[in-house]
């Protein structure tokens, strides 16, 4: 089943979204040069955070179609604070601000984490101690939509 929008594209939609939203000062970034046309961080200052290069970058923005390590995925998603953000906001871990959301999507929804470590499964079930708002809750459905993490293995639907 095909959404008619590709896997990639969604990464750039939500790569540009987060981008958006990090102001220059959030990320470190003083006396920058020119006059921005776009809210937040500009493409190459996110290169430069992540360690990887504009142009590589601005594929994966743009939803070409390239292979993406997981590496430079957890270096863009460390540049941006995507999920330590709203961690810290909230005061959780990241991992229990996944479940936390994976909870508030329905009963029909069941995460499962799999661990060794009695340790984290108590912070796991601190997961059940973060509630989320209604805009928060509405902002992650419109930054992540259905199919966002769909692949082969997890078909949408």
């Amino acid at each position: 089943m095909t959404t008619g929008i590709s896997r990639s594209k969604r990464l750039g939609e939500f790569l540009k979204s987060r981008r958006s939203r990090i102001q220059p000062e959030q990320a470190g970034i003083t006396g920058s040069y020119g006059q921005r046309r776009t809210p937040g961080l500009r493409r190459e200052e996110v290169a430069v955070l992540a360690g990887v290069s504009a142009t590589y970058y601005t594929w994966l923005e743009q939803g070409r179609e390239v292979n993406v390590s997981r590496e430079v995925m957890e270096s863009i998603t460390g540049a941006m604070h995507l999920i330590q953000e709203l961690a810290i906001q909230k005061g959780c871990t990241a991992s229990q601000l996944a479940l936390a959301w994976l909870l508030e999507k329905g009963e029909h929804i069941v995460p499962i984490p799999g661990t060794r470590s009695l340790e984290r499964v108590h912070e796991n079930l601190g997961a059940l101690q973060v509630s989320f708002t209604n805009d928060e809750l509405a902002e992650n459905e419109r930054t992540t939509p259905k199919g966002f993490a769909a692949g082969g293995r997890y078909p949408i639907g």
